[in-house]
């Protein structure tokens, strides 16, 4: 009887975690309407950690959406390697309107533009099974971490919109919004928010347009000796040895009214 509820505990589990692989999409199939309280502040309480669609490509979740004026890229990333190069070569949303997808007309977004910028997840305390203590210093650890992600990733690389710099802050006034963090869960979470106007679009007149969304070709990270906490990575200047190729996927879409 004991070994019958382990064979039925095991299939409910193998169940359900085949039903949650299932709720994401392999790739965005419709147009989506931004929640109304959508802020770009690094964070996805909005989404309800829901997002449309998850890329084998670049192995992470994503949606694309839009309101009125702005159109969104939302990512949410849980791999520890895949946020590392994320972090080394940053993420490029590409638009396309001509269906050229080597239109040298298309707008593309870089960001974060960061120098090498590494998150020791294996420093992280285990929250999971160390109790209050261990919440706690997580909760440390995420802030100082966002704190110091925070500070490093304050520009956004733009082409292909007149009379927009090729590198702008975060802060800018073109109408171009970013930001960027991590969560309690050690995922990291993507915001970027482009202006309708700045893409030359209008919600009044919606056309299908192709996107392209890529993790830039990134140097290999090498690991060199212990480190009492975890792993300590160093980075080697110079030409790449061996580096990571850029990884991407295509899609379209057409503005939601």
């Amino acid at each position: 009887m004991k070994n019958l509820r382990i064979i039925l505990l095991l299939f409910l589990l193998l169940t359900a975690t085949a039903l949650h692989a299932q709720k994401a999409a392999s790739s965005q199939k419709e147009n989506l309407r931004a929640p109304s309280n959508i802020k770009i502040d690094g964070k996805l309480t909005e989404w309800g950690d829901k997002l449309q669609a998850y890329s084998n490509h670049t192995q992470f979740y994503y949606t694309i959406s839009n309101d009125n004026k702005y159109l969104y890229l939302t990512i949410q990333a849980k791999y520890h390697e895949i946020i590392t190069r994320i972090l080394k070569g940053g993420i490029t949303l590409t638009i396309n309107k001509s269906g050229n997808r080597a239109d040298t007309n298309s707008v593309q977004i870089t960001y974060p533009i960061i120098k090498p910028f590494i998150i020791r997840f294996g420093d992280a305390p285990d929250a999971k099974h160390g109790g209050g203590a261990a919440s706690a210093k997580l909760d440390t650890f995420v802030n100082e971490t966002n704190i110091n992600l925070d500070s490093q990733t304050k520009f956004i690389r733009v082409a292909g919109i007149k009379g927009v710099d090729t590198l702008i802050s975060v802060y800018n006034l073109d109408g171009i919004k970013a930001a960027s963090g991590i969560d309690k869960q050690l995922r990291f979470n993507y915001e970027l928010a482009i202006s309708l106007q700045d893409l030359g679009m209008d919600i009044n007149n919606p056309q299908k347009f192709n996107y392209q969304v890529m993790i830039n070709e990134t140097e290999k990270l090498f690991k060199s000796g212990p480190h009492k906490r975890g792993e300590i990575y160093v980075e080697v200047s110079g030409p790449a040895v061996d580096p990571q190729p850029a990884t991407d996927f295509w899609g379209e879409y057409t503005l939601a009214r």
